[in-house]
């Protein structure tokens, strides 16, 4: 969600710069390493590197949670978006796959409708172990009733790749948030720009 069908970039960073400045903490570049993590792992790893003293994982999301709805305004869907997913969901069965907690998923899915897209939604909140790790996209692919193997993933993170290629799945990569050399790096089987490329990028990858 958070990447390739939303830029919800700029009200995650808002909510997470208010919330960790209560803190001490200014985000910097360390921050583009835990992108893509569970939010709960996102505040285990923020807290290890900016010494947070005072306040758990648990803690931190919960206010994130209760804050995030007052930054929506400033969460976009990417370009083409929705001819994009009309005509994957036409030929595939779609999950949408979300490091984000339940809350913050049904927030940009009700806003913009996208439930129309998706047989399934797996959140952060129904596995025990994020992005890198295969759980999220394995979950998805016993939920929609497929073998890993017969998977496509499309990822934004470098985070999300690995996972996707942990999980066995081919993986294309977009880049929203990587540059595609990174991208690639990390896994990525098909690298894209821009979401409108999805379906052509979906018929190429599943000829190899």
């Amino acid at each position: 969600m958070d990447g390739v069908v939303s830029n919800t970039e700029p009200a995650h960073e808002k909510a997470d710069a208010f919330i960790l400045k209560k803190y001490g903490v200014t985000l910097d570049e360390r921050w583009k390493e835990i992108k893509g993590m569970r939010e709960l792992d996102v505040y285990k790893r923020a807290i290890e590197m900016y010494n947070i003293k005072g306040a758990t994982p648990e803690e931190i999301l919960e206010k994130k949670i209760a804050i995030f709805g007052k930054f929506k305004d400033d969460i976009r869907l990417f370009s083409g978006l929705h001819t994009a997913l009309s005509l994957v969901k036409s030929k595939y069965n779609v999950a949408l796959v979300s490091s984000s907690p339940k809350p913050i998923v049904e927030i940009v899915v009700q806003r913009f409708e996208l439930s129309k897209y998706f047989d399934r939604i797996i959140t952060g909140d129904d596995v025990e172990k994020g992005k890198p790790d295969p759980e999220p996209y394995l979950k998805a692919a016993k939920e929609l009733g497929v073998r890993p193997e017969e998977c496509v993933v499309v990822e934004d993170s470098i985070n999300g790749v690995k996972s996707a290629k942990a999980a066995g799945m081919k993986c294309i990569g977009i880049t929203n948030s990587f540059p595609r050399e990174e991208l690639e790096r990390a896994g990525a089987d098909y690298v894209i720009d821009v979401i409108v490329e999805l379906p052509v990028a979906l018929e190429a990858i599943s000829k190899n």
